[in-house]
């Protein structure tokens, strides 16, 4: 027999093995088919919804700006605010002359960024006696007793996490590690309630620099040196945050906090008596 009257044949034995096993199994790939254009067709619906949730070049370059803002206050000690905002976006000053000029306008406008302050306290989701203590705390800081700002906010901090997310608990809160891990695993979508792009560098410094400890001279003494108040060196009476721009940040963070708090209670259905 010539070699292709041989590879005819075997082609004809396959063929018939495959027409078999297609009729066989017909309903099997039938229903493979059916399912793998189902999962096409969900793939491309993920892959748009996917496409649509990305950021866009507007969101993109404006995330960049704010970044470029918090890096020029971070280098001055300043937490960041919208009050500050035009003052940030000027490159003409120096770092010196930033600094000076965020506490000026503190300072000569304080009522009107005072009133900032107050509307936003009226629209958190925290109860009366939280309010009333943020409002003390602007009057504080108005009347330049800057020292009593952090030493008024820091319990307060601690009584609204403690009546506001954990029912009123009396023990294991002194770091407020759960607040930590409620705020580490705080989504963008949360993020971007509280307060757009830079709620992520303020969750950074309430993570790594408000709650660290401060146990050893070293770590005090880099405490000293930043402006951001520090829980354990405040309420242990090891630094007296006594200066405006202590009080100012204190301000700031607490305007997060407060927010914080508010978005985890509304997600948690969380909440208690007040401790007053």
């Amino acid at each position: 027999m010539e070699p292709s009257d041989r590879v005819s044949k075997e082609y004809e034995k396959v063929s018939r093995v495959v027409h078999e096993l297609l009729e066989r199994h017909s309903e099997s790939i039938n229903s493979f088919l059916v399912g793998f254009g189902h999962l096409a067709r969900n793939l491309h619906v993920v892959a748009t919804r996917v496409a649509e949730a990305l950021p866009s070049d507007e969101a993109l370059e404006r995330f960049a700006k704010i970044n470029a803002q918090r890096d020029k206050l971070d280098a001055i000690g300043f937490l960041p605010h919208q009050s500050m905002r035009l003052l940030v976006e000027d490159d003409g000053l120096s770092e010196d002359a930033l600094s000076r000029a965020i506490e000026d306008h503190f300072s000569e406008r304080w009522l009107e960024i005072a009133d900032v302050f107050l509307k936003d306290i009226d629209g958190f989701d925290v109860d009366d006696e939280a309010k009333a203590t943020f409002r003390e705390a602007l009057a504080a800081h108005g009347n330049g007793h800057y020292r009593a700002v952090c030493r008024l906010l820091f319990p307060e901090f601690e009584r609204i996490i403690r009546y506001e997310l954990h029912g009123g608990q009396l023990s294991g809160l002194t770091s407020l590690r759960s607040f930590r891990k409620f705020v580490e695993e705080l989504g963008l979508s949360e993020a971007l309630k509280i307060g757009g792009f830079s709620v992520f560098s303020l969750m950074e410094t309430l993570i790594d620099r408000l709650y660290s400890e401060a146990k050893d001279p070293a770590q005090i003494e880099i405490l000293r040196s930043d402006p951001i108040p520090n829980r354990h060196a405040c309420l242990h009476g090891i630094i007296s945050y006594n200066t405006a721009k202590n009080s100012i940040n204190m301000l700031v963070m607490a305007d997060f906090v407060y927010r914080v708090v508010g978005v985890l209670k509304a997600d948690k259905g969380t909440g208690d008596q007040v401790a007053s």
